[in-house]
């Protein structure tokens, strides 16, 4: 699927640091044509309004907005607008980044990255793909294959021992 001058890809980038969403912003810029930034924000708030109001293809979402984990506003983002969120972040924590794909991201793509790289991500999440590593891929499909998760609580035991009719 190819972009044309008519139909860029229109994002929305949220980040807290404005140095990093200047640089977001001038790498997507060098993209030509293909590819329209149509707002920033650096919090949740201005990022629920932005998105309401300009209805973009992509949202490029930070998890740590000045210390705010952005995930516990994500369900109403992704009730707002029909957008699929790329997460962007320079977090290595699997725990939160697994929990990011759970909560509806269509994909994770480390800062340190390349330009292409990210360029790459946003173009194929904007084609309905999925942009994960493949030990994320591993630990998420476990995570959904076995929910409880080594829960061995007496309430994951009686889960756990429920045919799939009960």
């Amino acid at each position: 699927m190819s972009e044309s001058t008519e139909n860029p890809i229109r994002l929305l980038l949220v980040d807290d640091h404005q140095s990093f969403l200047w640089g977001l912003v001038k790498l997507i810029e060098s993209e030509g044509p293909g590819m329209k930034v149509i707002g920033t924000a650096s919090d949740m708030p201005e990022a629920l309004d932005i998105a309401e109001r300009e209805q973009p293809d992509i949202i490029l979402l930070d998890i740590d907005l000045h210390g705010v984990n952005s995930l516990d506003s994500m369900s109403v983002l992704l009730k707002i607008t029909k957008a699929p969120v790329l997460i962007l972040t320079g977090l290595r924590d699997t725990e939160t980044r697994d929990r990011a794909m759970l909560s509806g991201a269509r994909g994770i793509v480390q800062k340190e990255e390349s330009a292409e790289i990210i360029l790459k991500a946003i173009k194929c999440v904007y084609q309905g793909e999925i942009w994960l590593d493949r030990a994320s891929t591993g630990r998420i499909f476990s995570k959904l294959l076995n929910p409880l998760n080594g829960d061995t609580s007496p309430e994951a035991a009686k889960i756990a021992s429920l045919t799939p009719r009960e």
